[in-house]
């Protein structure tokens, strides 16, 4: 009776005292109890993808409470079951904050904290996922003519795999790749993830391979710090050759005033291009106001209004998705024309997606509007080169570009991912962990997060794209303007 009492005490604190104490490295078998309610119960109210997860909350907090039975549980540990928990959803962004943090405090006092020497970069093929391997300064493979990472520690990639997806929120196929690649790249993380001990020496085995599937065993040093990865491909914009304008996207994360004049600036030199190529890969998101900026230049003037994307969040999460340009149909900042284009594009949208309409809020809409100030039409083809690493705001980007008259989307899958983030903090650990609060479509009904954006045209990177040697994905679009051009 007393153990029973204790308990609802510290619920009870949890969620009006703890918020305000300080974070502890050690927590008590009832405090991470109390941790683990107001993490399910946010879950249960909050969640905009929790049935879309099938994830069984009933279930995995029986699971946790027999699992943290015990007192003495360090805040990694815990940290490492949240991440584990969010790991079962398909919002790629869901997250438990800086949950490797708490790990790598634990670790460093008894091992060394080590990164992979060199950099990989990960492709989806038919068999699956593939991850080359070459120097940090992009100047050959780590063998010759052997680009492919085959196994670690003589440990198959896809083992690994199967360990790191874990810890990975989200469902497409080039997220989790990707994701994978970032963690091997904090090699300490992946081997702890995966071996469950500290890492305890300063060298890594790898088994490459080339296309004959033939393999090259190498040992080589771990690194003291991380290698970067810096953006890729390093082109520059420009009018290329027979008058086709590129333009390359690869960091517009903020509306900055330089970014919007220097984009208009760009967007007036390519008015007489006879085609224009967007080069958008490696660009992992930020705001939507690009979509405003750009989309209008392709707009011809019949054309007034555009739905890019749309959304509607739990009721219980709230919605204040103003910062993604995203409002009501009733929204005072909707003209009386605006409000009835949107009724008009109500009637005729469907969405396959099942879900407690209940449990969320109206339809919350992007618009973009048909400003011509500074735009111009630009009636030529376009084509937007794009790959994995384009996720987030990046998505709802492709998204609202793709299927349009005149544009071409050329490259691999985008990552997949738009939820509108809201983190919570835990009582106890205080520990943050966040995840969607909203369901957000594509205008063709899809969801981004499990989906992403498929290209009109499937283009998977080559090795040596990664040396800068080669880029078929560039040149082959080249191809196609000038074949269209004859």
């Amino acid at each position: 009776m007393r153990k029973k009492f204790t308990f609802v005490f510290l619920l009870l604190h949890a969620f009006f005292v703890a918020p305000y104490s300080y974070a502890k490295d050690i927590l008590s078998a009832d405090e991470v109890a109390a941790d683990l309610q107001y993490f399910f119960s946010m879950l249960q109210s909050n969640f905009s993808y929790l049935s879309l997860s099938q994830l069984d909350l009933v279930e995995e907090q029986q699971k946790a409470l027999l699992q943290f039975s015990d007192d003495n549980i360090p805040i990694h540990t815990l940290a490492q079951y949240t991440q584990r928990i969010l790991g079962k959803t398909i919002d790629a962004h869901a997250e438990t904050r800086k949950w490797e943090t708490y790990l790598e405090k634990h670790l460093q006092e008894n091992s060394r904290i080590l990164y992979l020497p060199f950099l990989i970069e990960s492709t989806l093929q038919e068999e699956g996922a593939r991850y080359i391997a070459f120097e940090p300064d992009r100047s050959k493979f780590i063998a010759p003519n052997y680009p492919y990472l085959f196994a670690i520690e003589h440990i198959s990639l896809t083992d690994w795999e199967s360990t790191l997806h874990q810890y990975i929120p989200g469902a497409t196929a080039t997220h989790l790749s990707a994701s994978v690649q970032r963690l091997l790249r904090y090699y300490w993380l992946a081997y702890y993830l995966h071996f469950q001990k500290a890492l305890s020496k300063d060298k890594i085995t790898i088994t490459l391979e080339n296309d004959l599937h033939e393999k090259k065993i190498v040992t080589l040093e771990l690194a003291e710090r991380p290698h970067w990865y810096g953006t890729w491909p390093k082109n520059k914009t420009q009018v290329l050759e027979n008058n086709i304008g590129y333009l390359r996207l690869a960091n517009y994360t903020d509306l900055s005033s330089k970014e919007v004049i220097d984009l208009h600036q760009n967007m007036k030199n390519f008015k007489n291009t006879q085609s224009l190529i967007i080069d958008f890969r490696k660009n992992g998101g930020g705001t939507r106001y690009l979509i405003n900026d750009l989309l209008p230049y392709f707009m011809p003037d019949s054309e007034k209004y555009y739905i890019a994307a749309l959304g509607k969040c739990r009721l219980f999460a709230g919605c204040e998705v103003g910062s993604r340009l995203m409002y009501p149909v009733h929204s005072k900042f909707f003209s009386i024309q605006e409000k009835q284009f949107i009724k008009k594009f109500q009637k005729q949208f469907s969405t396959p997606i099942s879900y407690n309409k209940d449990l969320y809020s109206d339809w919350h809409y992007h618009l973009v509007r048909n400003s011509r100030n500074p735009q111009y039409f630009y009636s030529k083809p376009v084509y937007i080169l794009m790959n994995k690493d384009n996720f987030s705001a990046a998505d709802v980007f492709l998204s609202a570009f793709k299927g349009r008259p005149q544009i071409t989307l050329i490259g691999e899958q985008s990552g997949g991912g738009s939820s509108a983030k809201k983190h919570y903090q835990l009582p106890y650990s205080e520990l943050s962990v966040g995840f969607g609060r909203m369901l957000s479509l594509q205008k063709t009904g899809e969801l981004f997060d499990g989906y992403g954006v498929l290209p009109d045209i499937k283009i998977i990177p080559e090795p040596t794209y990664f040396l800068g040697q080669t880029d078929q994905t560039l040149q082959t679009t080249i191809r196609i303007i000038l074949d269209k051009a004859k």
